[in-house]
């Protein structure tokens, strides 16, 4: 019935009206590790929280305390009963203590949460708005732009209104998760409508800056809170209205408020500065076509697919390499599986191996990866094609560069057969692509410099990685019961 990976919950209700005479209140445990894998075989993996559900449930039938056993929520039945008797137990738990050396306010008394449009209802229908979808906010971004206008009167009904510095906040998942938010900015006539999947932030401007809330409901914390209040099933959860009415923030004076945001986004210009550089830099080979063209099959040693190993989660003797392992363009080791098997070693990918992508969705078809050096012994597993040049040819460092241009993939993919959900390139089509290939000098002397650059890339990535960790200890500065005043 859930197949394939639906996601849905199961919930187990154990009753004993002894203990419910005794108690007054009730007590809800949350499993997200049943010690199976959530695939069809259900494979048997580490970390099961069985066990440790187990000894909560008989410690607390014994009168122990658990309110600070992990995975455990004691909620009040006279709690539940206010709530309707929902039994979701994650809408129990108590937030934790703040603390800071500013005055602590909720959301909803320094701001209103989905204003009625009805406060619009002087201005004319044909009124040309902004109208926002969901597509259009950003993940981890302040602002979004608002592409598109309608007249009020397309958007009026079911969908959501909002004015200029209004912040919207994405309710459903994944959205919520992924960090959809953004402050309205520059709207045509300075109103908007959107996805009926948005809450409306409107902060009270003469206590809260729409900027410095946005920051503060940017965080990992707030957003790692709201998935635990989560209501609803599968992919239609959503976060409740009075998860964010009744989150608690620091409030600091419109002056410090406005210190805050100014250092934090002088920290963001840096950060959207160097992600720039790091999304649109791409490695490109300048090709003389006095370059001879030699086909793959000509520049390899060996061109063939892996080994068909017996294949598990649980640590084995060896690694096995799969689609998975080169899904973002470099060899992860850490999303191999293991096998026991003793396969051929003429199966043991060496370092300098190119392994490509031949089965795939189209769009990931034709990707390589490089293996690196290690000192495991990693097994060439089945759906990868293994390319292990002649190097005395070919450098695998200028082979790859080639192979991941736009040219070598749209080639490939031209001998691509396509299937429901999936396609693939024959060996023998792959054979047949040309790589210009220039001799070993000016191959390293091409990869010198494109080596250089992606140095800058790489100083560029580690520039975000230093700016956000400043951005995330501005926030807790401001959390900080020791801040200065």
């Amino acid at each position: 019935v859930f197949n394939p990976y639906s996601g849905v919950k199961t919930s187990i209700l154990l009753i004993d009206r002894t203990l419910a005479k005794k108690r007054d209140s009730i007590l809800f445990v949350k499993l997200n590790n049943d010690g199976y894998d959530l695939g069809a075989q259900r494979r048997e993996i580490k970390g099961s929280e069985i066990p440790d559900a187990i000894n909560i449930f008989r410690d607390y039938q014994v009168g122990k305390d658990v309110v600070d056993r992990e995975n455990a929520v004691v909620a009040k039945k006279v709690d539940i009963e206010k709530q309707d008797f929902i039994l979701v137990g994650e809408r129990y738990a108590t937030q934790s203590d703040v603390h800071s050396a500013w005055p602590i306010v909720t959301i909803g008394a320094v701001c209103q949460i989905n204003p009625k449009k009805s406060e619009i209802n002087d201005i004319a229908l044909d009124t040309t708005i902004s109208f926002v979808p969901m597509s259009d906010l950003n993940e981890h971004q302040e602002f979004f732009e608002a592409k598109m206008t309608r007249p009020l009167s397309e958007v009026y009904a079911g969908y959501t209104y909002f004015r200029d510095n209004d912040v919207l906040l994405a309710k459903v998942t994944p959205c919520f998760e992924n960090g959809k938010l953004g402050i309205a900015r520059g709207l045509h006539n300075g109103i908007g409508f959107g996805s009926s999947e948005f809450f409306v932030i409107r902060a009270d401007t003469q206590r809260i800056l729409p900027d410095y809330l946005y920051w503060l409901i940017s965080t990992d914390e707030f957003i790692a809170q709201g998935k635990q209040k989560m209501m609803g099933t599968g992919g239609l959860q959503r976060i409740p209205k009075d998860y964010i009415a009744n989150y608690q923030i620091p409030l600091p004076p419109l002056t410090v408020q406005q210190e805050i945001v100014a250092e934090i986004e002088g920290y963001q210009k840096i950060i959207d500065g160097a992600r720039e550089v790091v999304e649109n830099y791409k490695p490109t080979i300048k090709i003389d076509p006095r370059w001879e063209g030699i086909c793959l099959g000509d520049l390899c040693v060996e061109l063939r697919n892996g080994v068909n190993v017996e294949q598990t989660d649980a640590e084995g003797k060896y690694r096995v390499t799969r689609i998975q392992t080169i899904s973002d363009g470099t060899v992860d080791l850490e999303k191999t599986k293991w096998t026991n098997d003793e396969p051929n070693e003429s199966y043991f990918m060496r370092a300098g191996d190119i392994l490509l992508s031949h089965i795939n969705s189209y769009e990931h078809l034709a990707k390589t990866a490089i293996f690196p050096k290690t000192n495991e012994i990693v097994v060439h597993g089945i759906n990868l094609i293994r390319c292990r040049l002649n190097q005395t040819m070919i450098l695998p460092e200028y082979a790859i560069i080639y192979m991941k241009s736009d040219k070598f993939i749209s080639d490939a993919r031209k001998y691509a057969q396509r299937a429901v959900n999936q396609a693939s390139i024959k060996t023998s089509d792959l054979r047949k692509l040309d790589i210009p290939t220039p001799s070993i000098e000016k191959q390293t002397e091409i990869v010198r410099r494109i080596s250089e650059e992606m140095s800058i890339v790489s100083q560029n990535k580690r520039l975000i990685e230093i700016f956000q960790q400043k951005i995330r200890d501005k926030i807790a500065d401001v959390w900080e019961s020791e801040a200065a005043r």
